[in-house]
């Protein structure tokens, strides 16, 4: 029987953009030496109040969370970014050099394995129709799988890193709906267990961010000193997406 996700130890991600610099487009040279994303036509904040569902284990998770007639009447609320035990949903652990669950490797737990269920509309703005429309997420613990209107957008592990999806193809005008579905242990958590305090849910911030369609995707900086370390050759190498086209050119 095929594993779950989180259960599969050769399964890490689906649909999720590969890691890139960090850097935000702007309209215009103004705004860019400014460099306030958050005031940027093309930026989205998802931050704030989200419906929350939490179960046992994610056999006993809602489905179809996304879906936009999704009656979510009884569901709680939970402030994003932030760890679902701090908000009263389950208990953090403590521990030094032991697991937090009881199962042995390679298995993640699944009788007992913290489930949180997320849920919010948004309204695409009127500017965004011919943009391509991306999903932040800055960090969350440990595994996530992102809806967007009913469709299965894609699948993430690694509690510290950031995830982005492009969503483009999931969106309509007006209201739309996001949902995440977020696994407390998984596989990863073998690797993730330090001499911390054991925590779940939503960590970074949430947001979307718009580009045009032929776009920079990634921007690679390199430097070589002098023998006398007076001067420096720099080289900088520019990935650019063209989602017009099925083409990727690297300059």
């Amino acid at each position: 029987m095929a594993k779950d996700p989180w259960q599969d130890h050769q399964y890490f991600e689906e649909n999720k953009l590969a890691a890139h610099a960090s850097f935000f487009p702007y309209s215009s040279i103004k705004f860019a030496m400014e460099d306030e994303h958050r005031s940027s036509s093309n930026f989205y904040d998802l931050n704030g109040i989200w419906q929350f569902h939490f179960a046992k284990n994610p056999t006993k998770a809602p489905d179809d969370i996304s879906e936009t007639d999704f009656d979510a009447q009884g569901w709680s609320h939970i402030q994003v970014p932030g760890n679902w035990e701090s908000q009263g949903f389950g208990h953090a652990i403590y521990l030094d050099e032991r697991y937090p669950f009881d199962t042995t490797w390679p298995d993640a737990p699944e009788e007992y394995n913290p489930t949180g269920s997320y849920r919010r509309e948004f309204v695409l703005p009127d500017n965004w129709q011919d943009k391509q429309i991306f999903f932040h997420l800055g960090a969350a613990r440990s595994s996530v799988t992102l809806y967007v209107n009913g469709q299965k957008i894609g699948y993430s592990q690694g509690a510290k890193t950031a995830a982005e999806f492009d969503i483009t193809s999931a969106l309509k005008a007006g209201t739309n709906v996001i949902g995440m579905k977020i696994i407390r242990w998984s596989d990863a958590s073998y690797l993730e267990s330090q001499d911390m305090l054991r925590l779940s849910g939503i960590e970074r911030d949430v947001y979307l961010y718009a580009t045009e369609t032929q776009r920079i995707a990634d921007i690679e900086f390199t430097s070589q000193l002098s023998k006398r370390l007076d001067q420096a050759d720099v080289h900088v190498q520019v990935l650019l997406n063209n989602h017009s086209q099925p083409e990727t050119v690297q300059v």
